[in-house]
């Protein structure tokens, strides 16, 4: 499945490296409006199964849509993409392999290696690890586990919506995998490179709203999860610091950033959730 918001044409280019692979493909569509070209291009493949929302309902709701279409229709297993993201040819193969020689009972989600920026080599040999969280973007959600581990927190939105659900998953005992040979070429922001002395910097210069989500999400992310995985919640922590840095010293429209910060602050500790604009009128 795909969650599509308001896409550009390249959009398609990202769907085709993935349609082959796969049975059928669920679009949710939370645009604010409908690219009517894009939209006939997709819906005239007898493989895609287009949701259209009619409104940005959030990543948390597009995926629980998805996973209760294909739960119906007995799949056991769910692809989940971004519209942002591109598959390796042999993505789902690789899943496969894996799976065939593995028992995935207790395996919540296979994970890719996401790519943002372009890579010089390929992974040759096949390895596993188990990671704490996994972006949404490539995964193979293991539908089973899905059904006993409970679905994506609607009122988180965006944003931490993934990393909530691994950490869960995580607590009630079930694995996250990621395969070293199965790639996505992920556009993370709109990535831009700088560099510190020898060193290089990506700044990601997310929009001024994503800065709100990531920061009222996140602590509430720490909160709920600090002293089942204390060193995630460090690290995050260190990742916050650094992504502030980057907004006072590299990013444009500061202030602004700096403002939904704040105001993802104050919303964390009203226990405020959901929507922006629906909360704050």
């Amino acid at each position: 499945m795909v969650v599509l918001y308001n896409p550009k044409e390249d959009c398609i280019q990202n769907i085709n490296s993935y349609l082959h692979q796969v049975s059928l493909l669920i679009i949710v569509d939370n645009s604010d409006y409908t690219n009517t070209t894009l939209l006939n291009e997709l819906i005239s493949n007898p493989k895609v199964k287009y949701i259209a929302n009619n409104t940005n309902l959030g990543i948390a709701h597009a995926l629980n849509q998805a996973a209760t279409i294909v739960k119906k229709d007995d799949y056991d297993f769910l692809l989940t993409m971004d519209q942002d993201s591109s598959a390796d040819s042999n993505l789902i193969e690789n899943y496969n392999y894996f799976l065939l020689s593995n028992d995935f009972s207790k395996i919540g989600i296979l994970a890719p290696v996401p790519s943002y920026i372009p890579e010089t080599s390929k992974e040759n040999v096949q390895s596993v690890k188990e990671l704490d969280v996994a972006i949404t973007s490539g995964c193979l959600l293991n539908l089973s586990v899905y059904e006993k581990s409970g679905p994506f927190k609607d009122d988180l939105f965006i944003d931490y919506v993934d990393f909530e659900y691994c950490l869960r998953l995580k607590k009630k005992g079930f694995k996250i995998v990621q395969i070293s040979k199965a790639k996505i070429y992920h556009q993370l922001g709109n990535l831009e490179k700088h560099h510190f002395i020898f060193k290089p910097i990506y700044v990601t210069h997310h929009l001024p709203i994503r800065y709100y989500y990531r920061t009222r999400n996140r602590l509430f992310v720490a909160k709920k999860y600090i002293l089942s995985f204390p060193a995630f919640v460090l690290k995050d922590f260190f990742i916050f610091i650094n992504e502030i840095l980057k907004i006072i010293f590299l990013e444009n429209n500061k202030c602004l950033k700096i403002k939904r910060i704040i105001r993802g602050l104050m919303d964390y500790i009203k226990n405020k959730y959901g929507k922006f604009e629906n909360i704050h009128k």
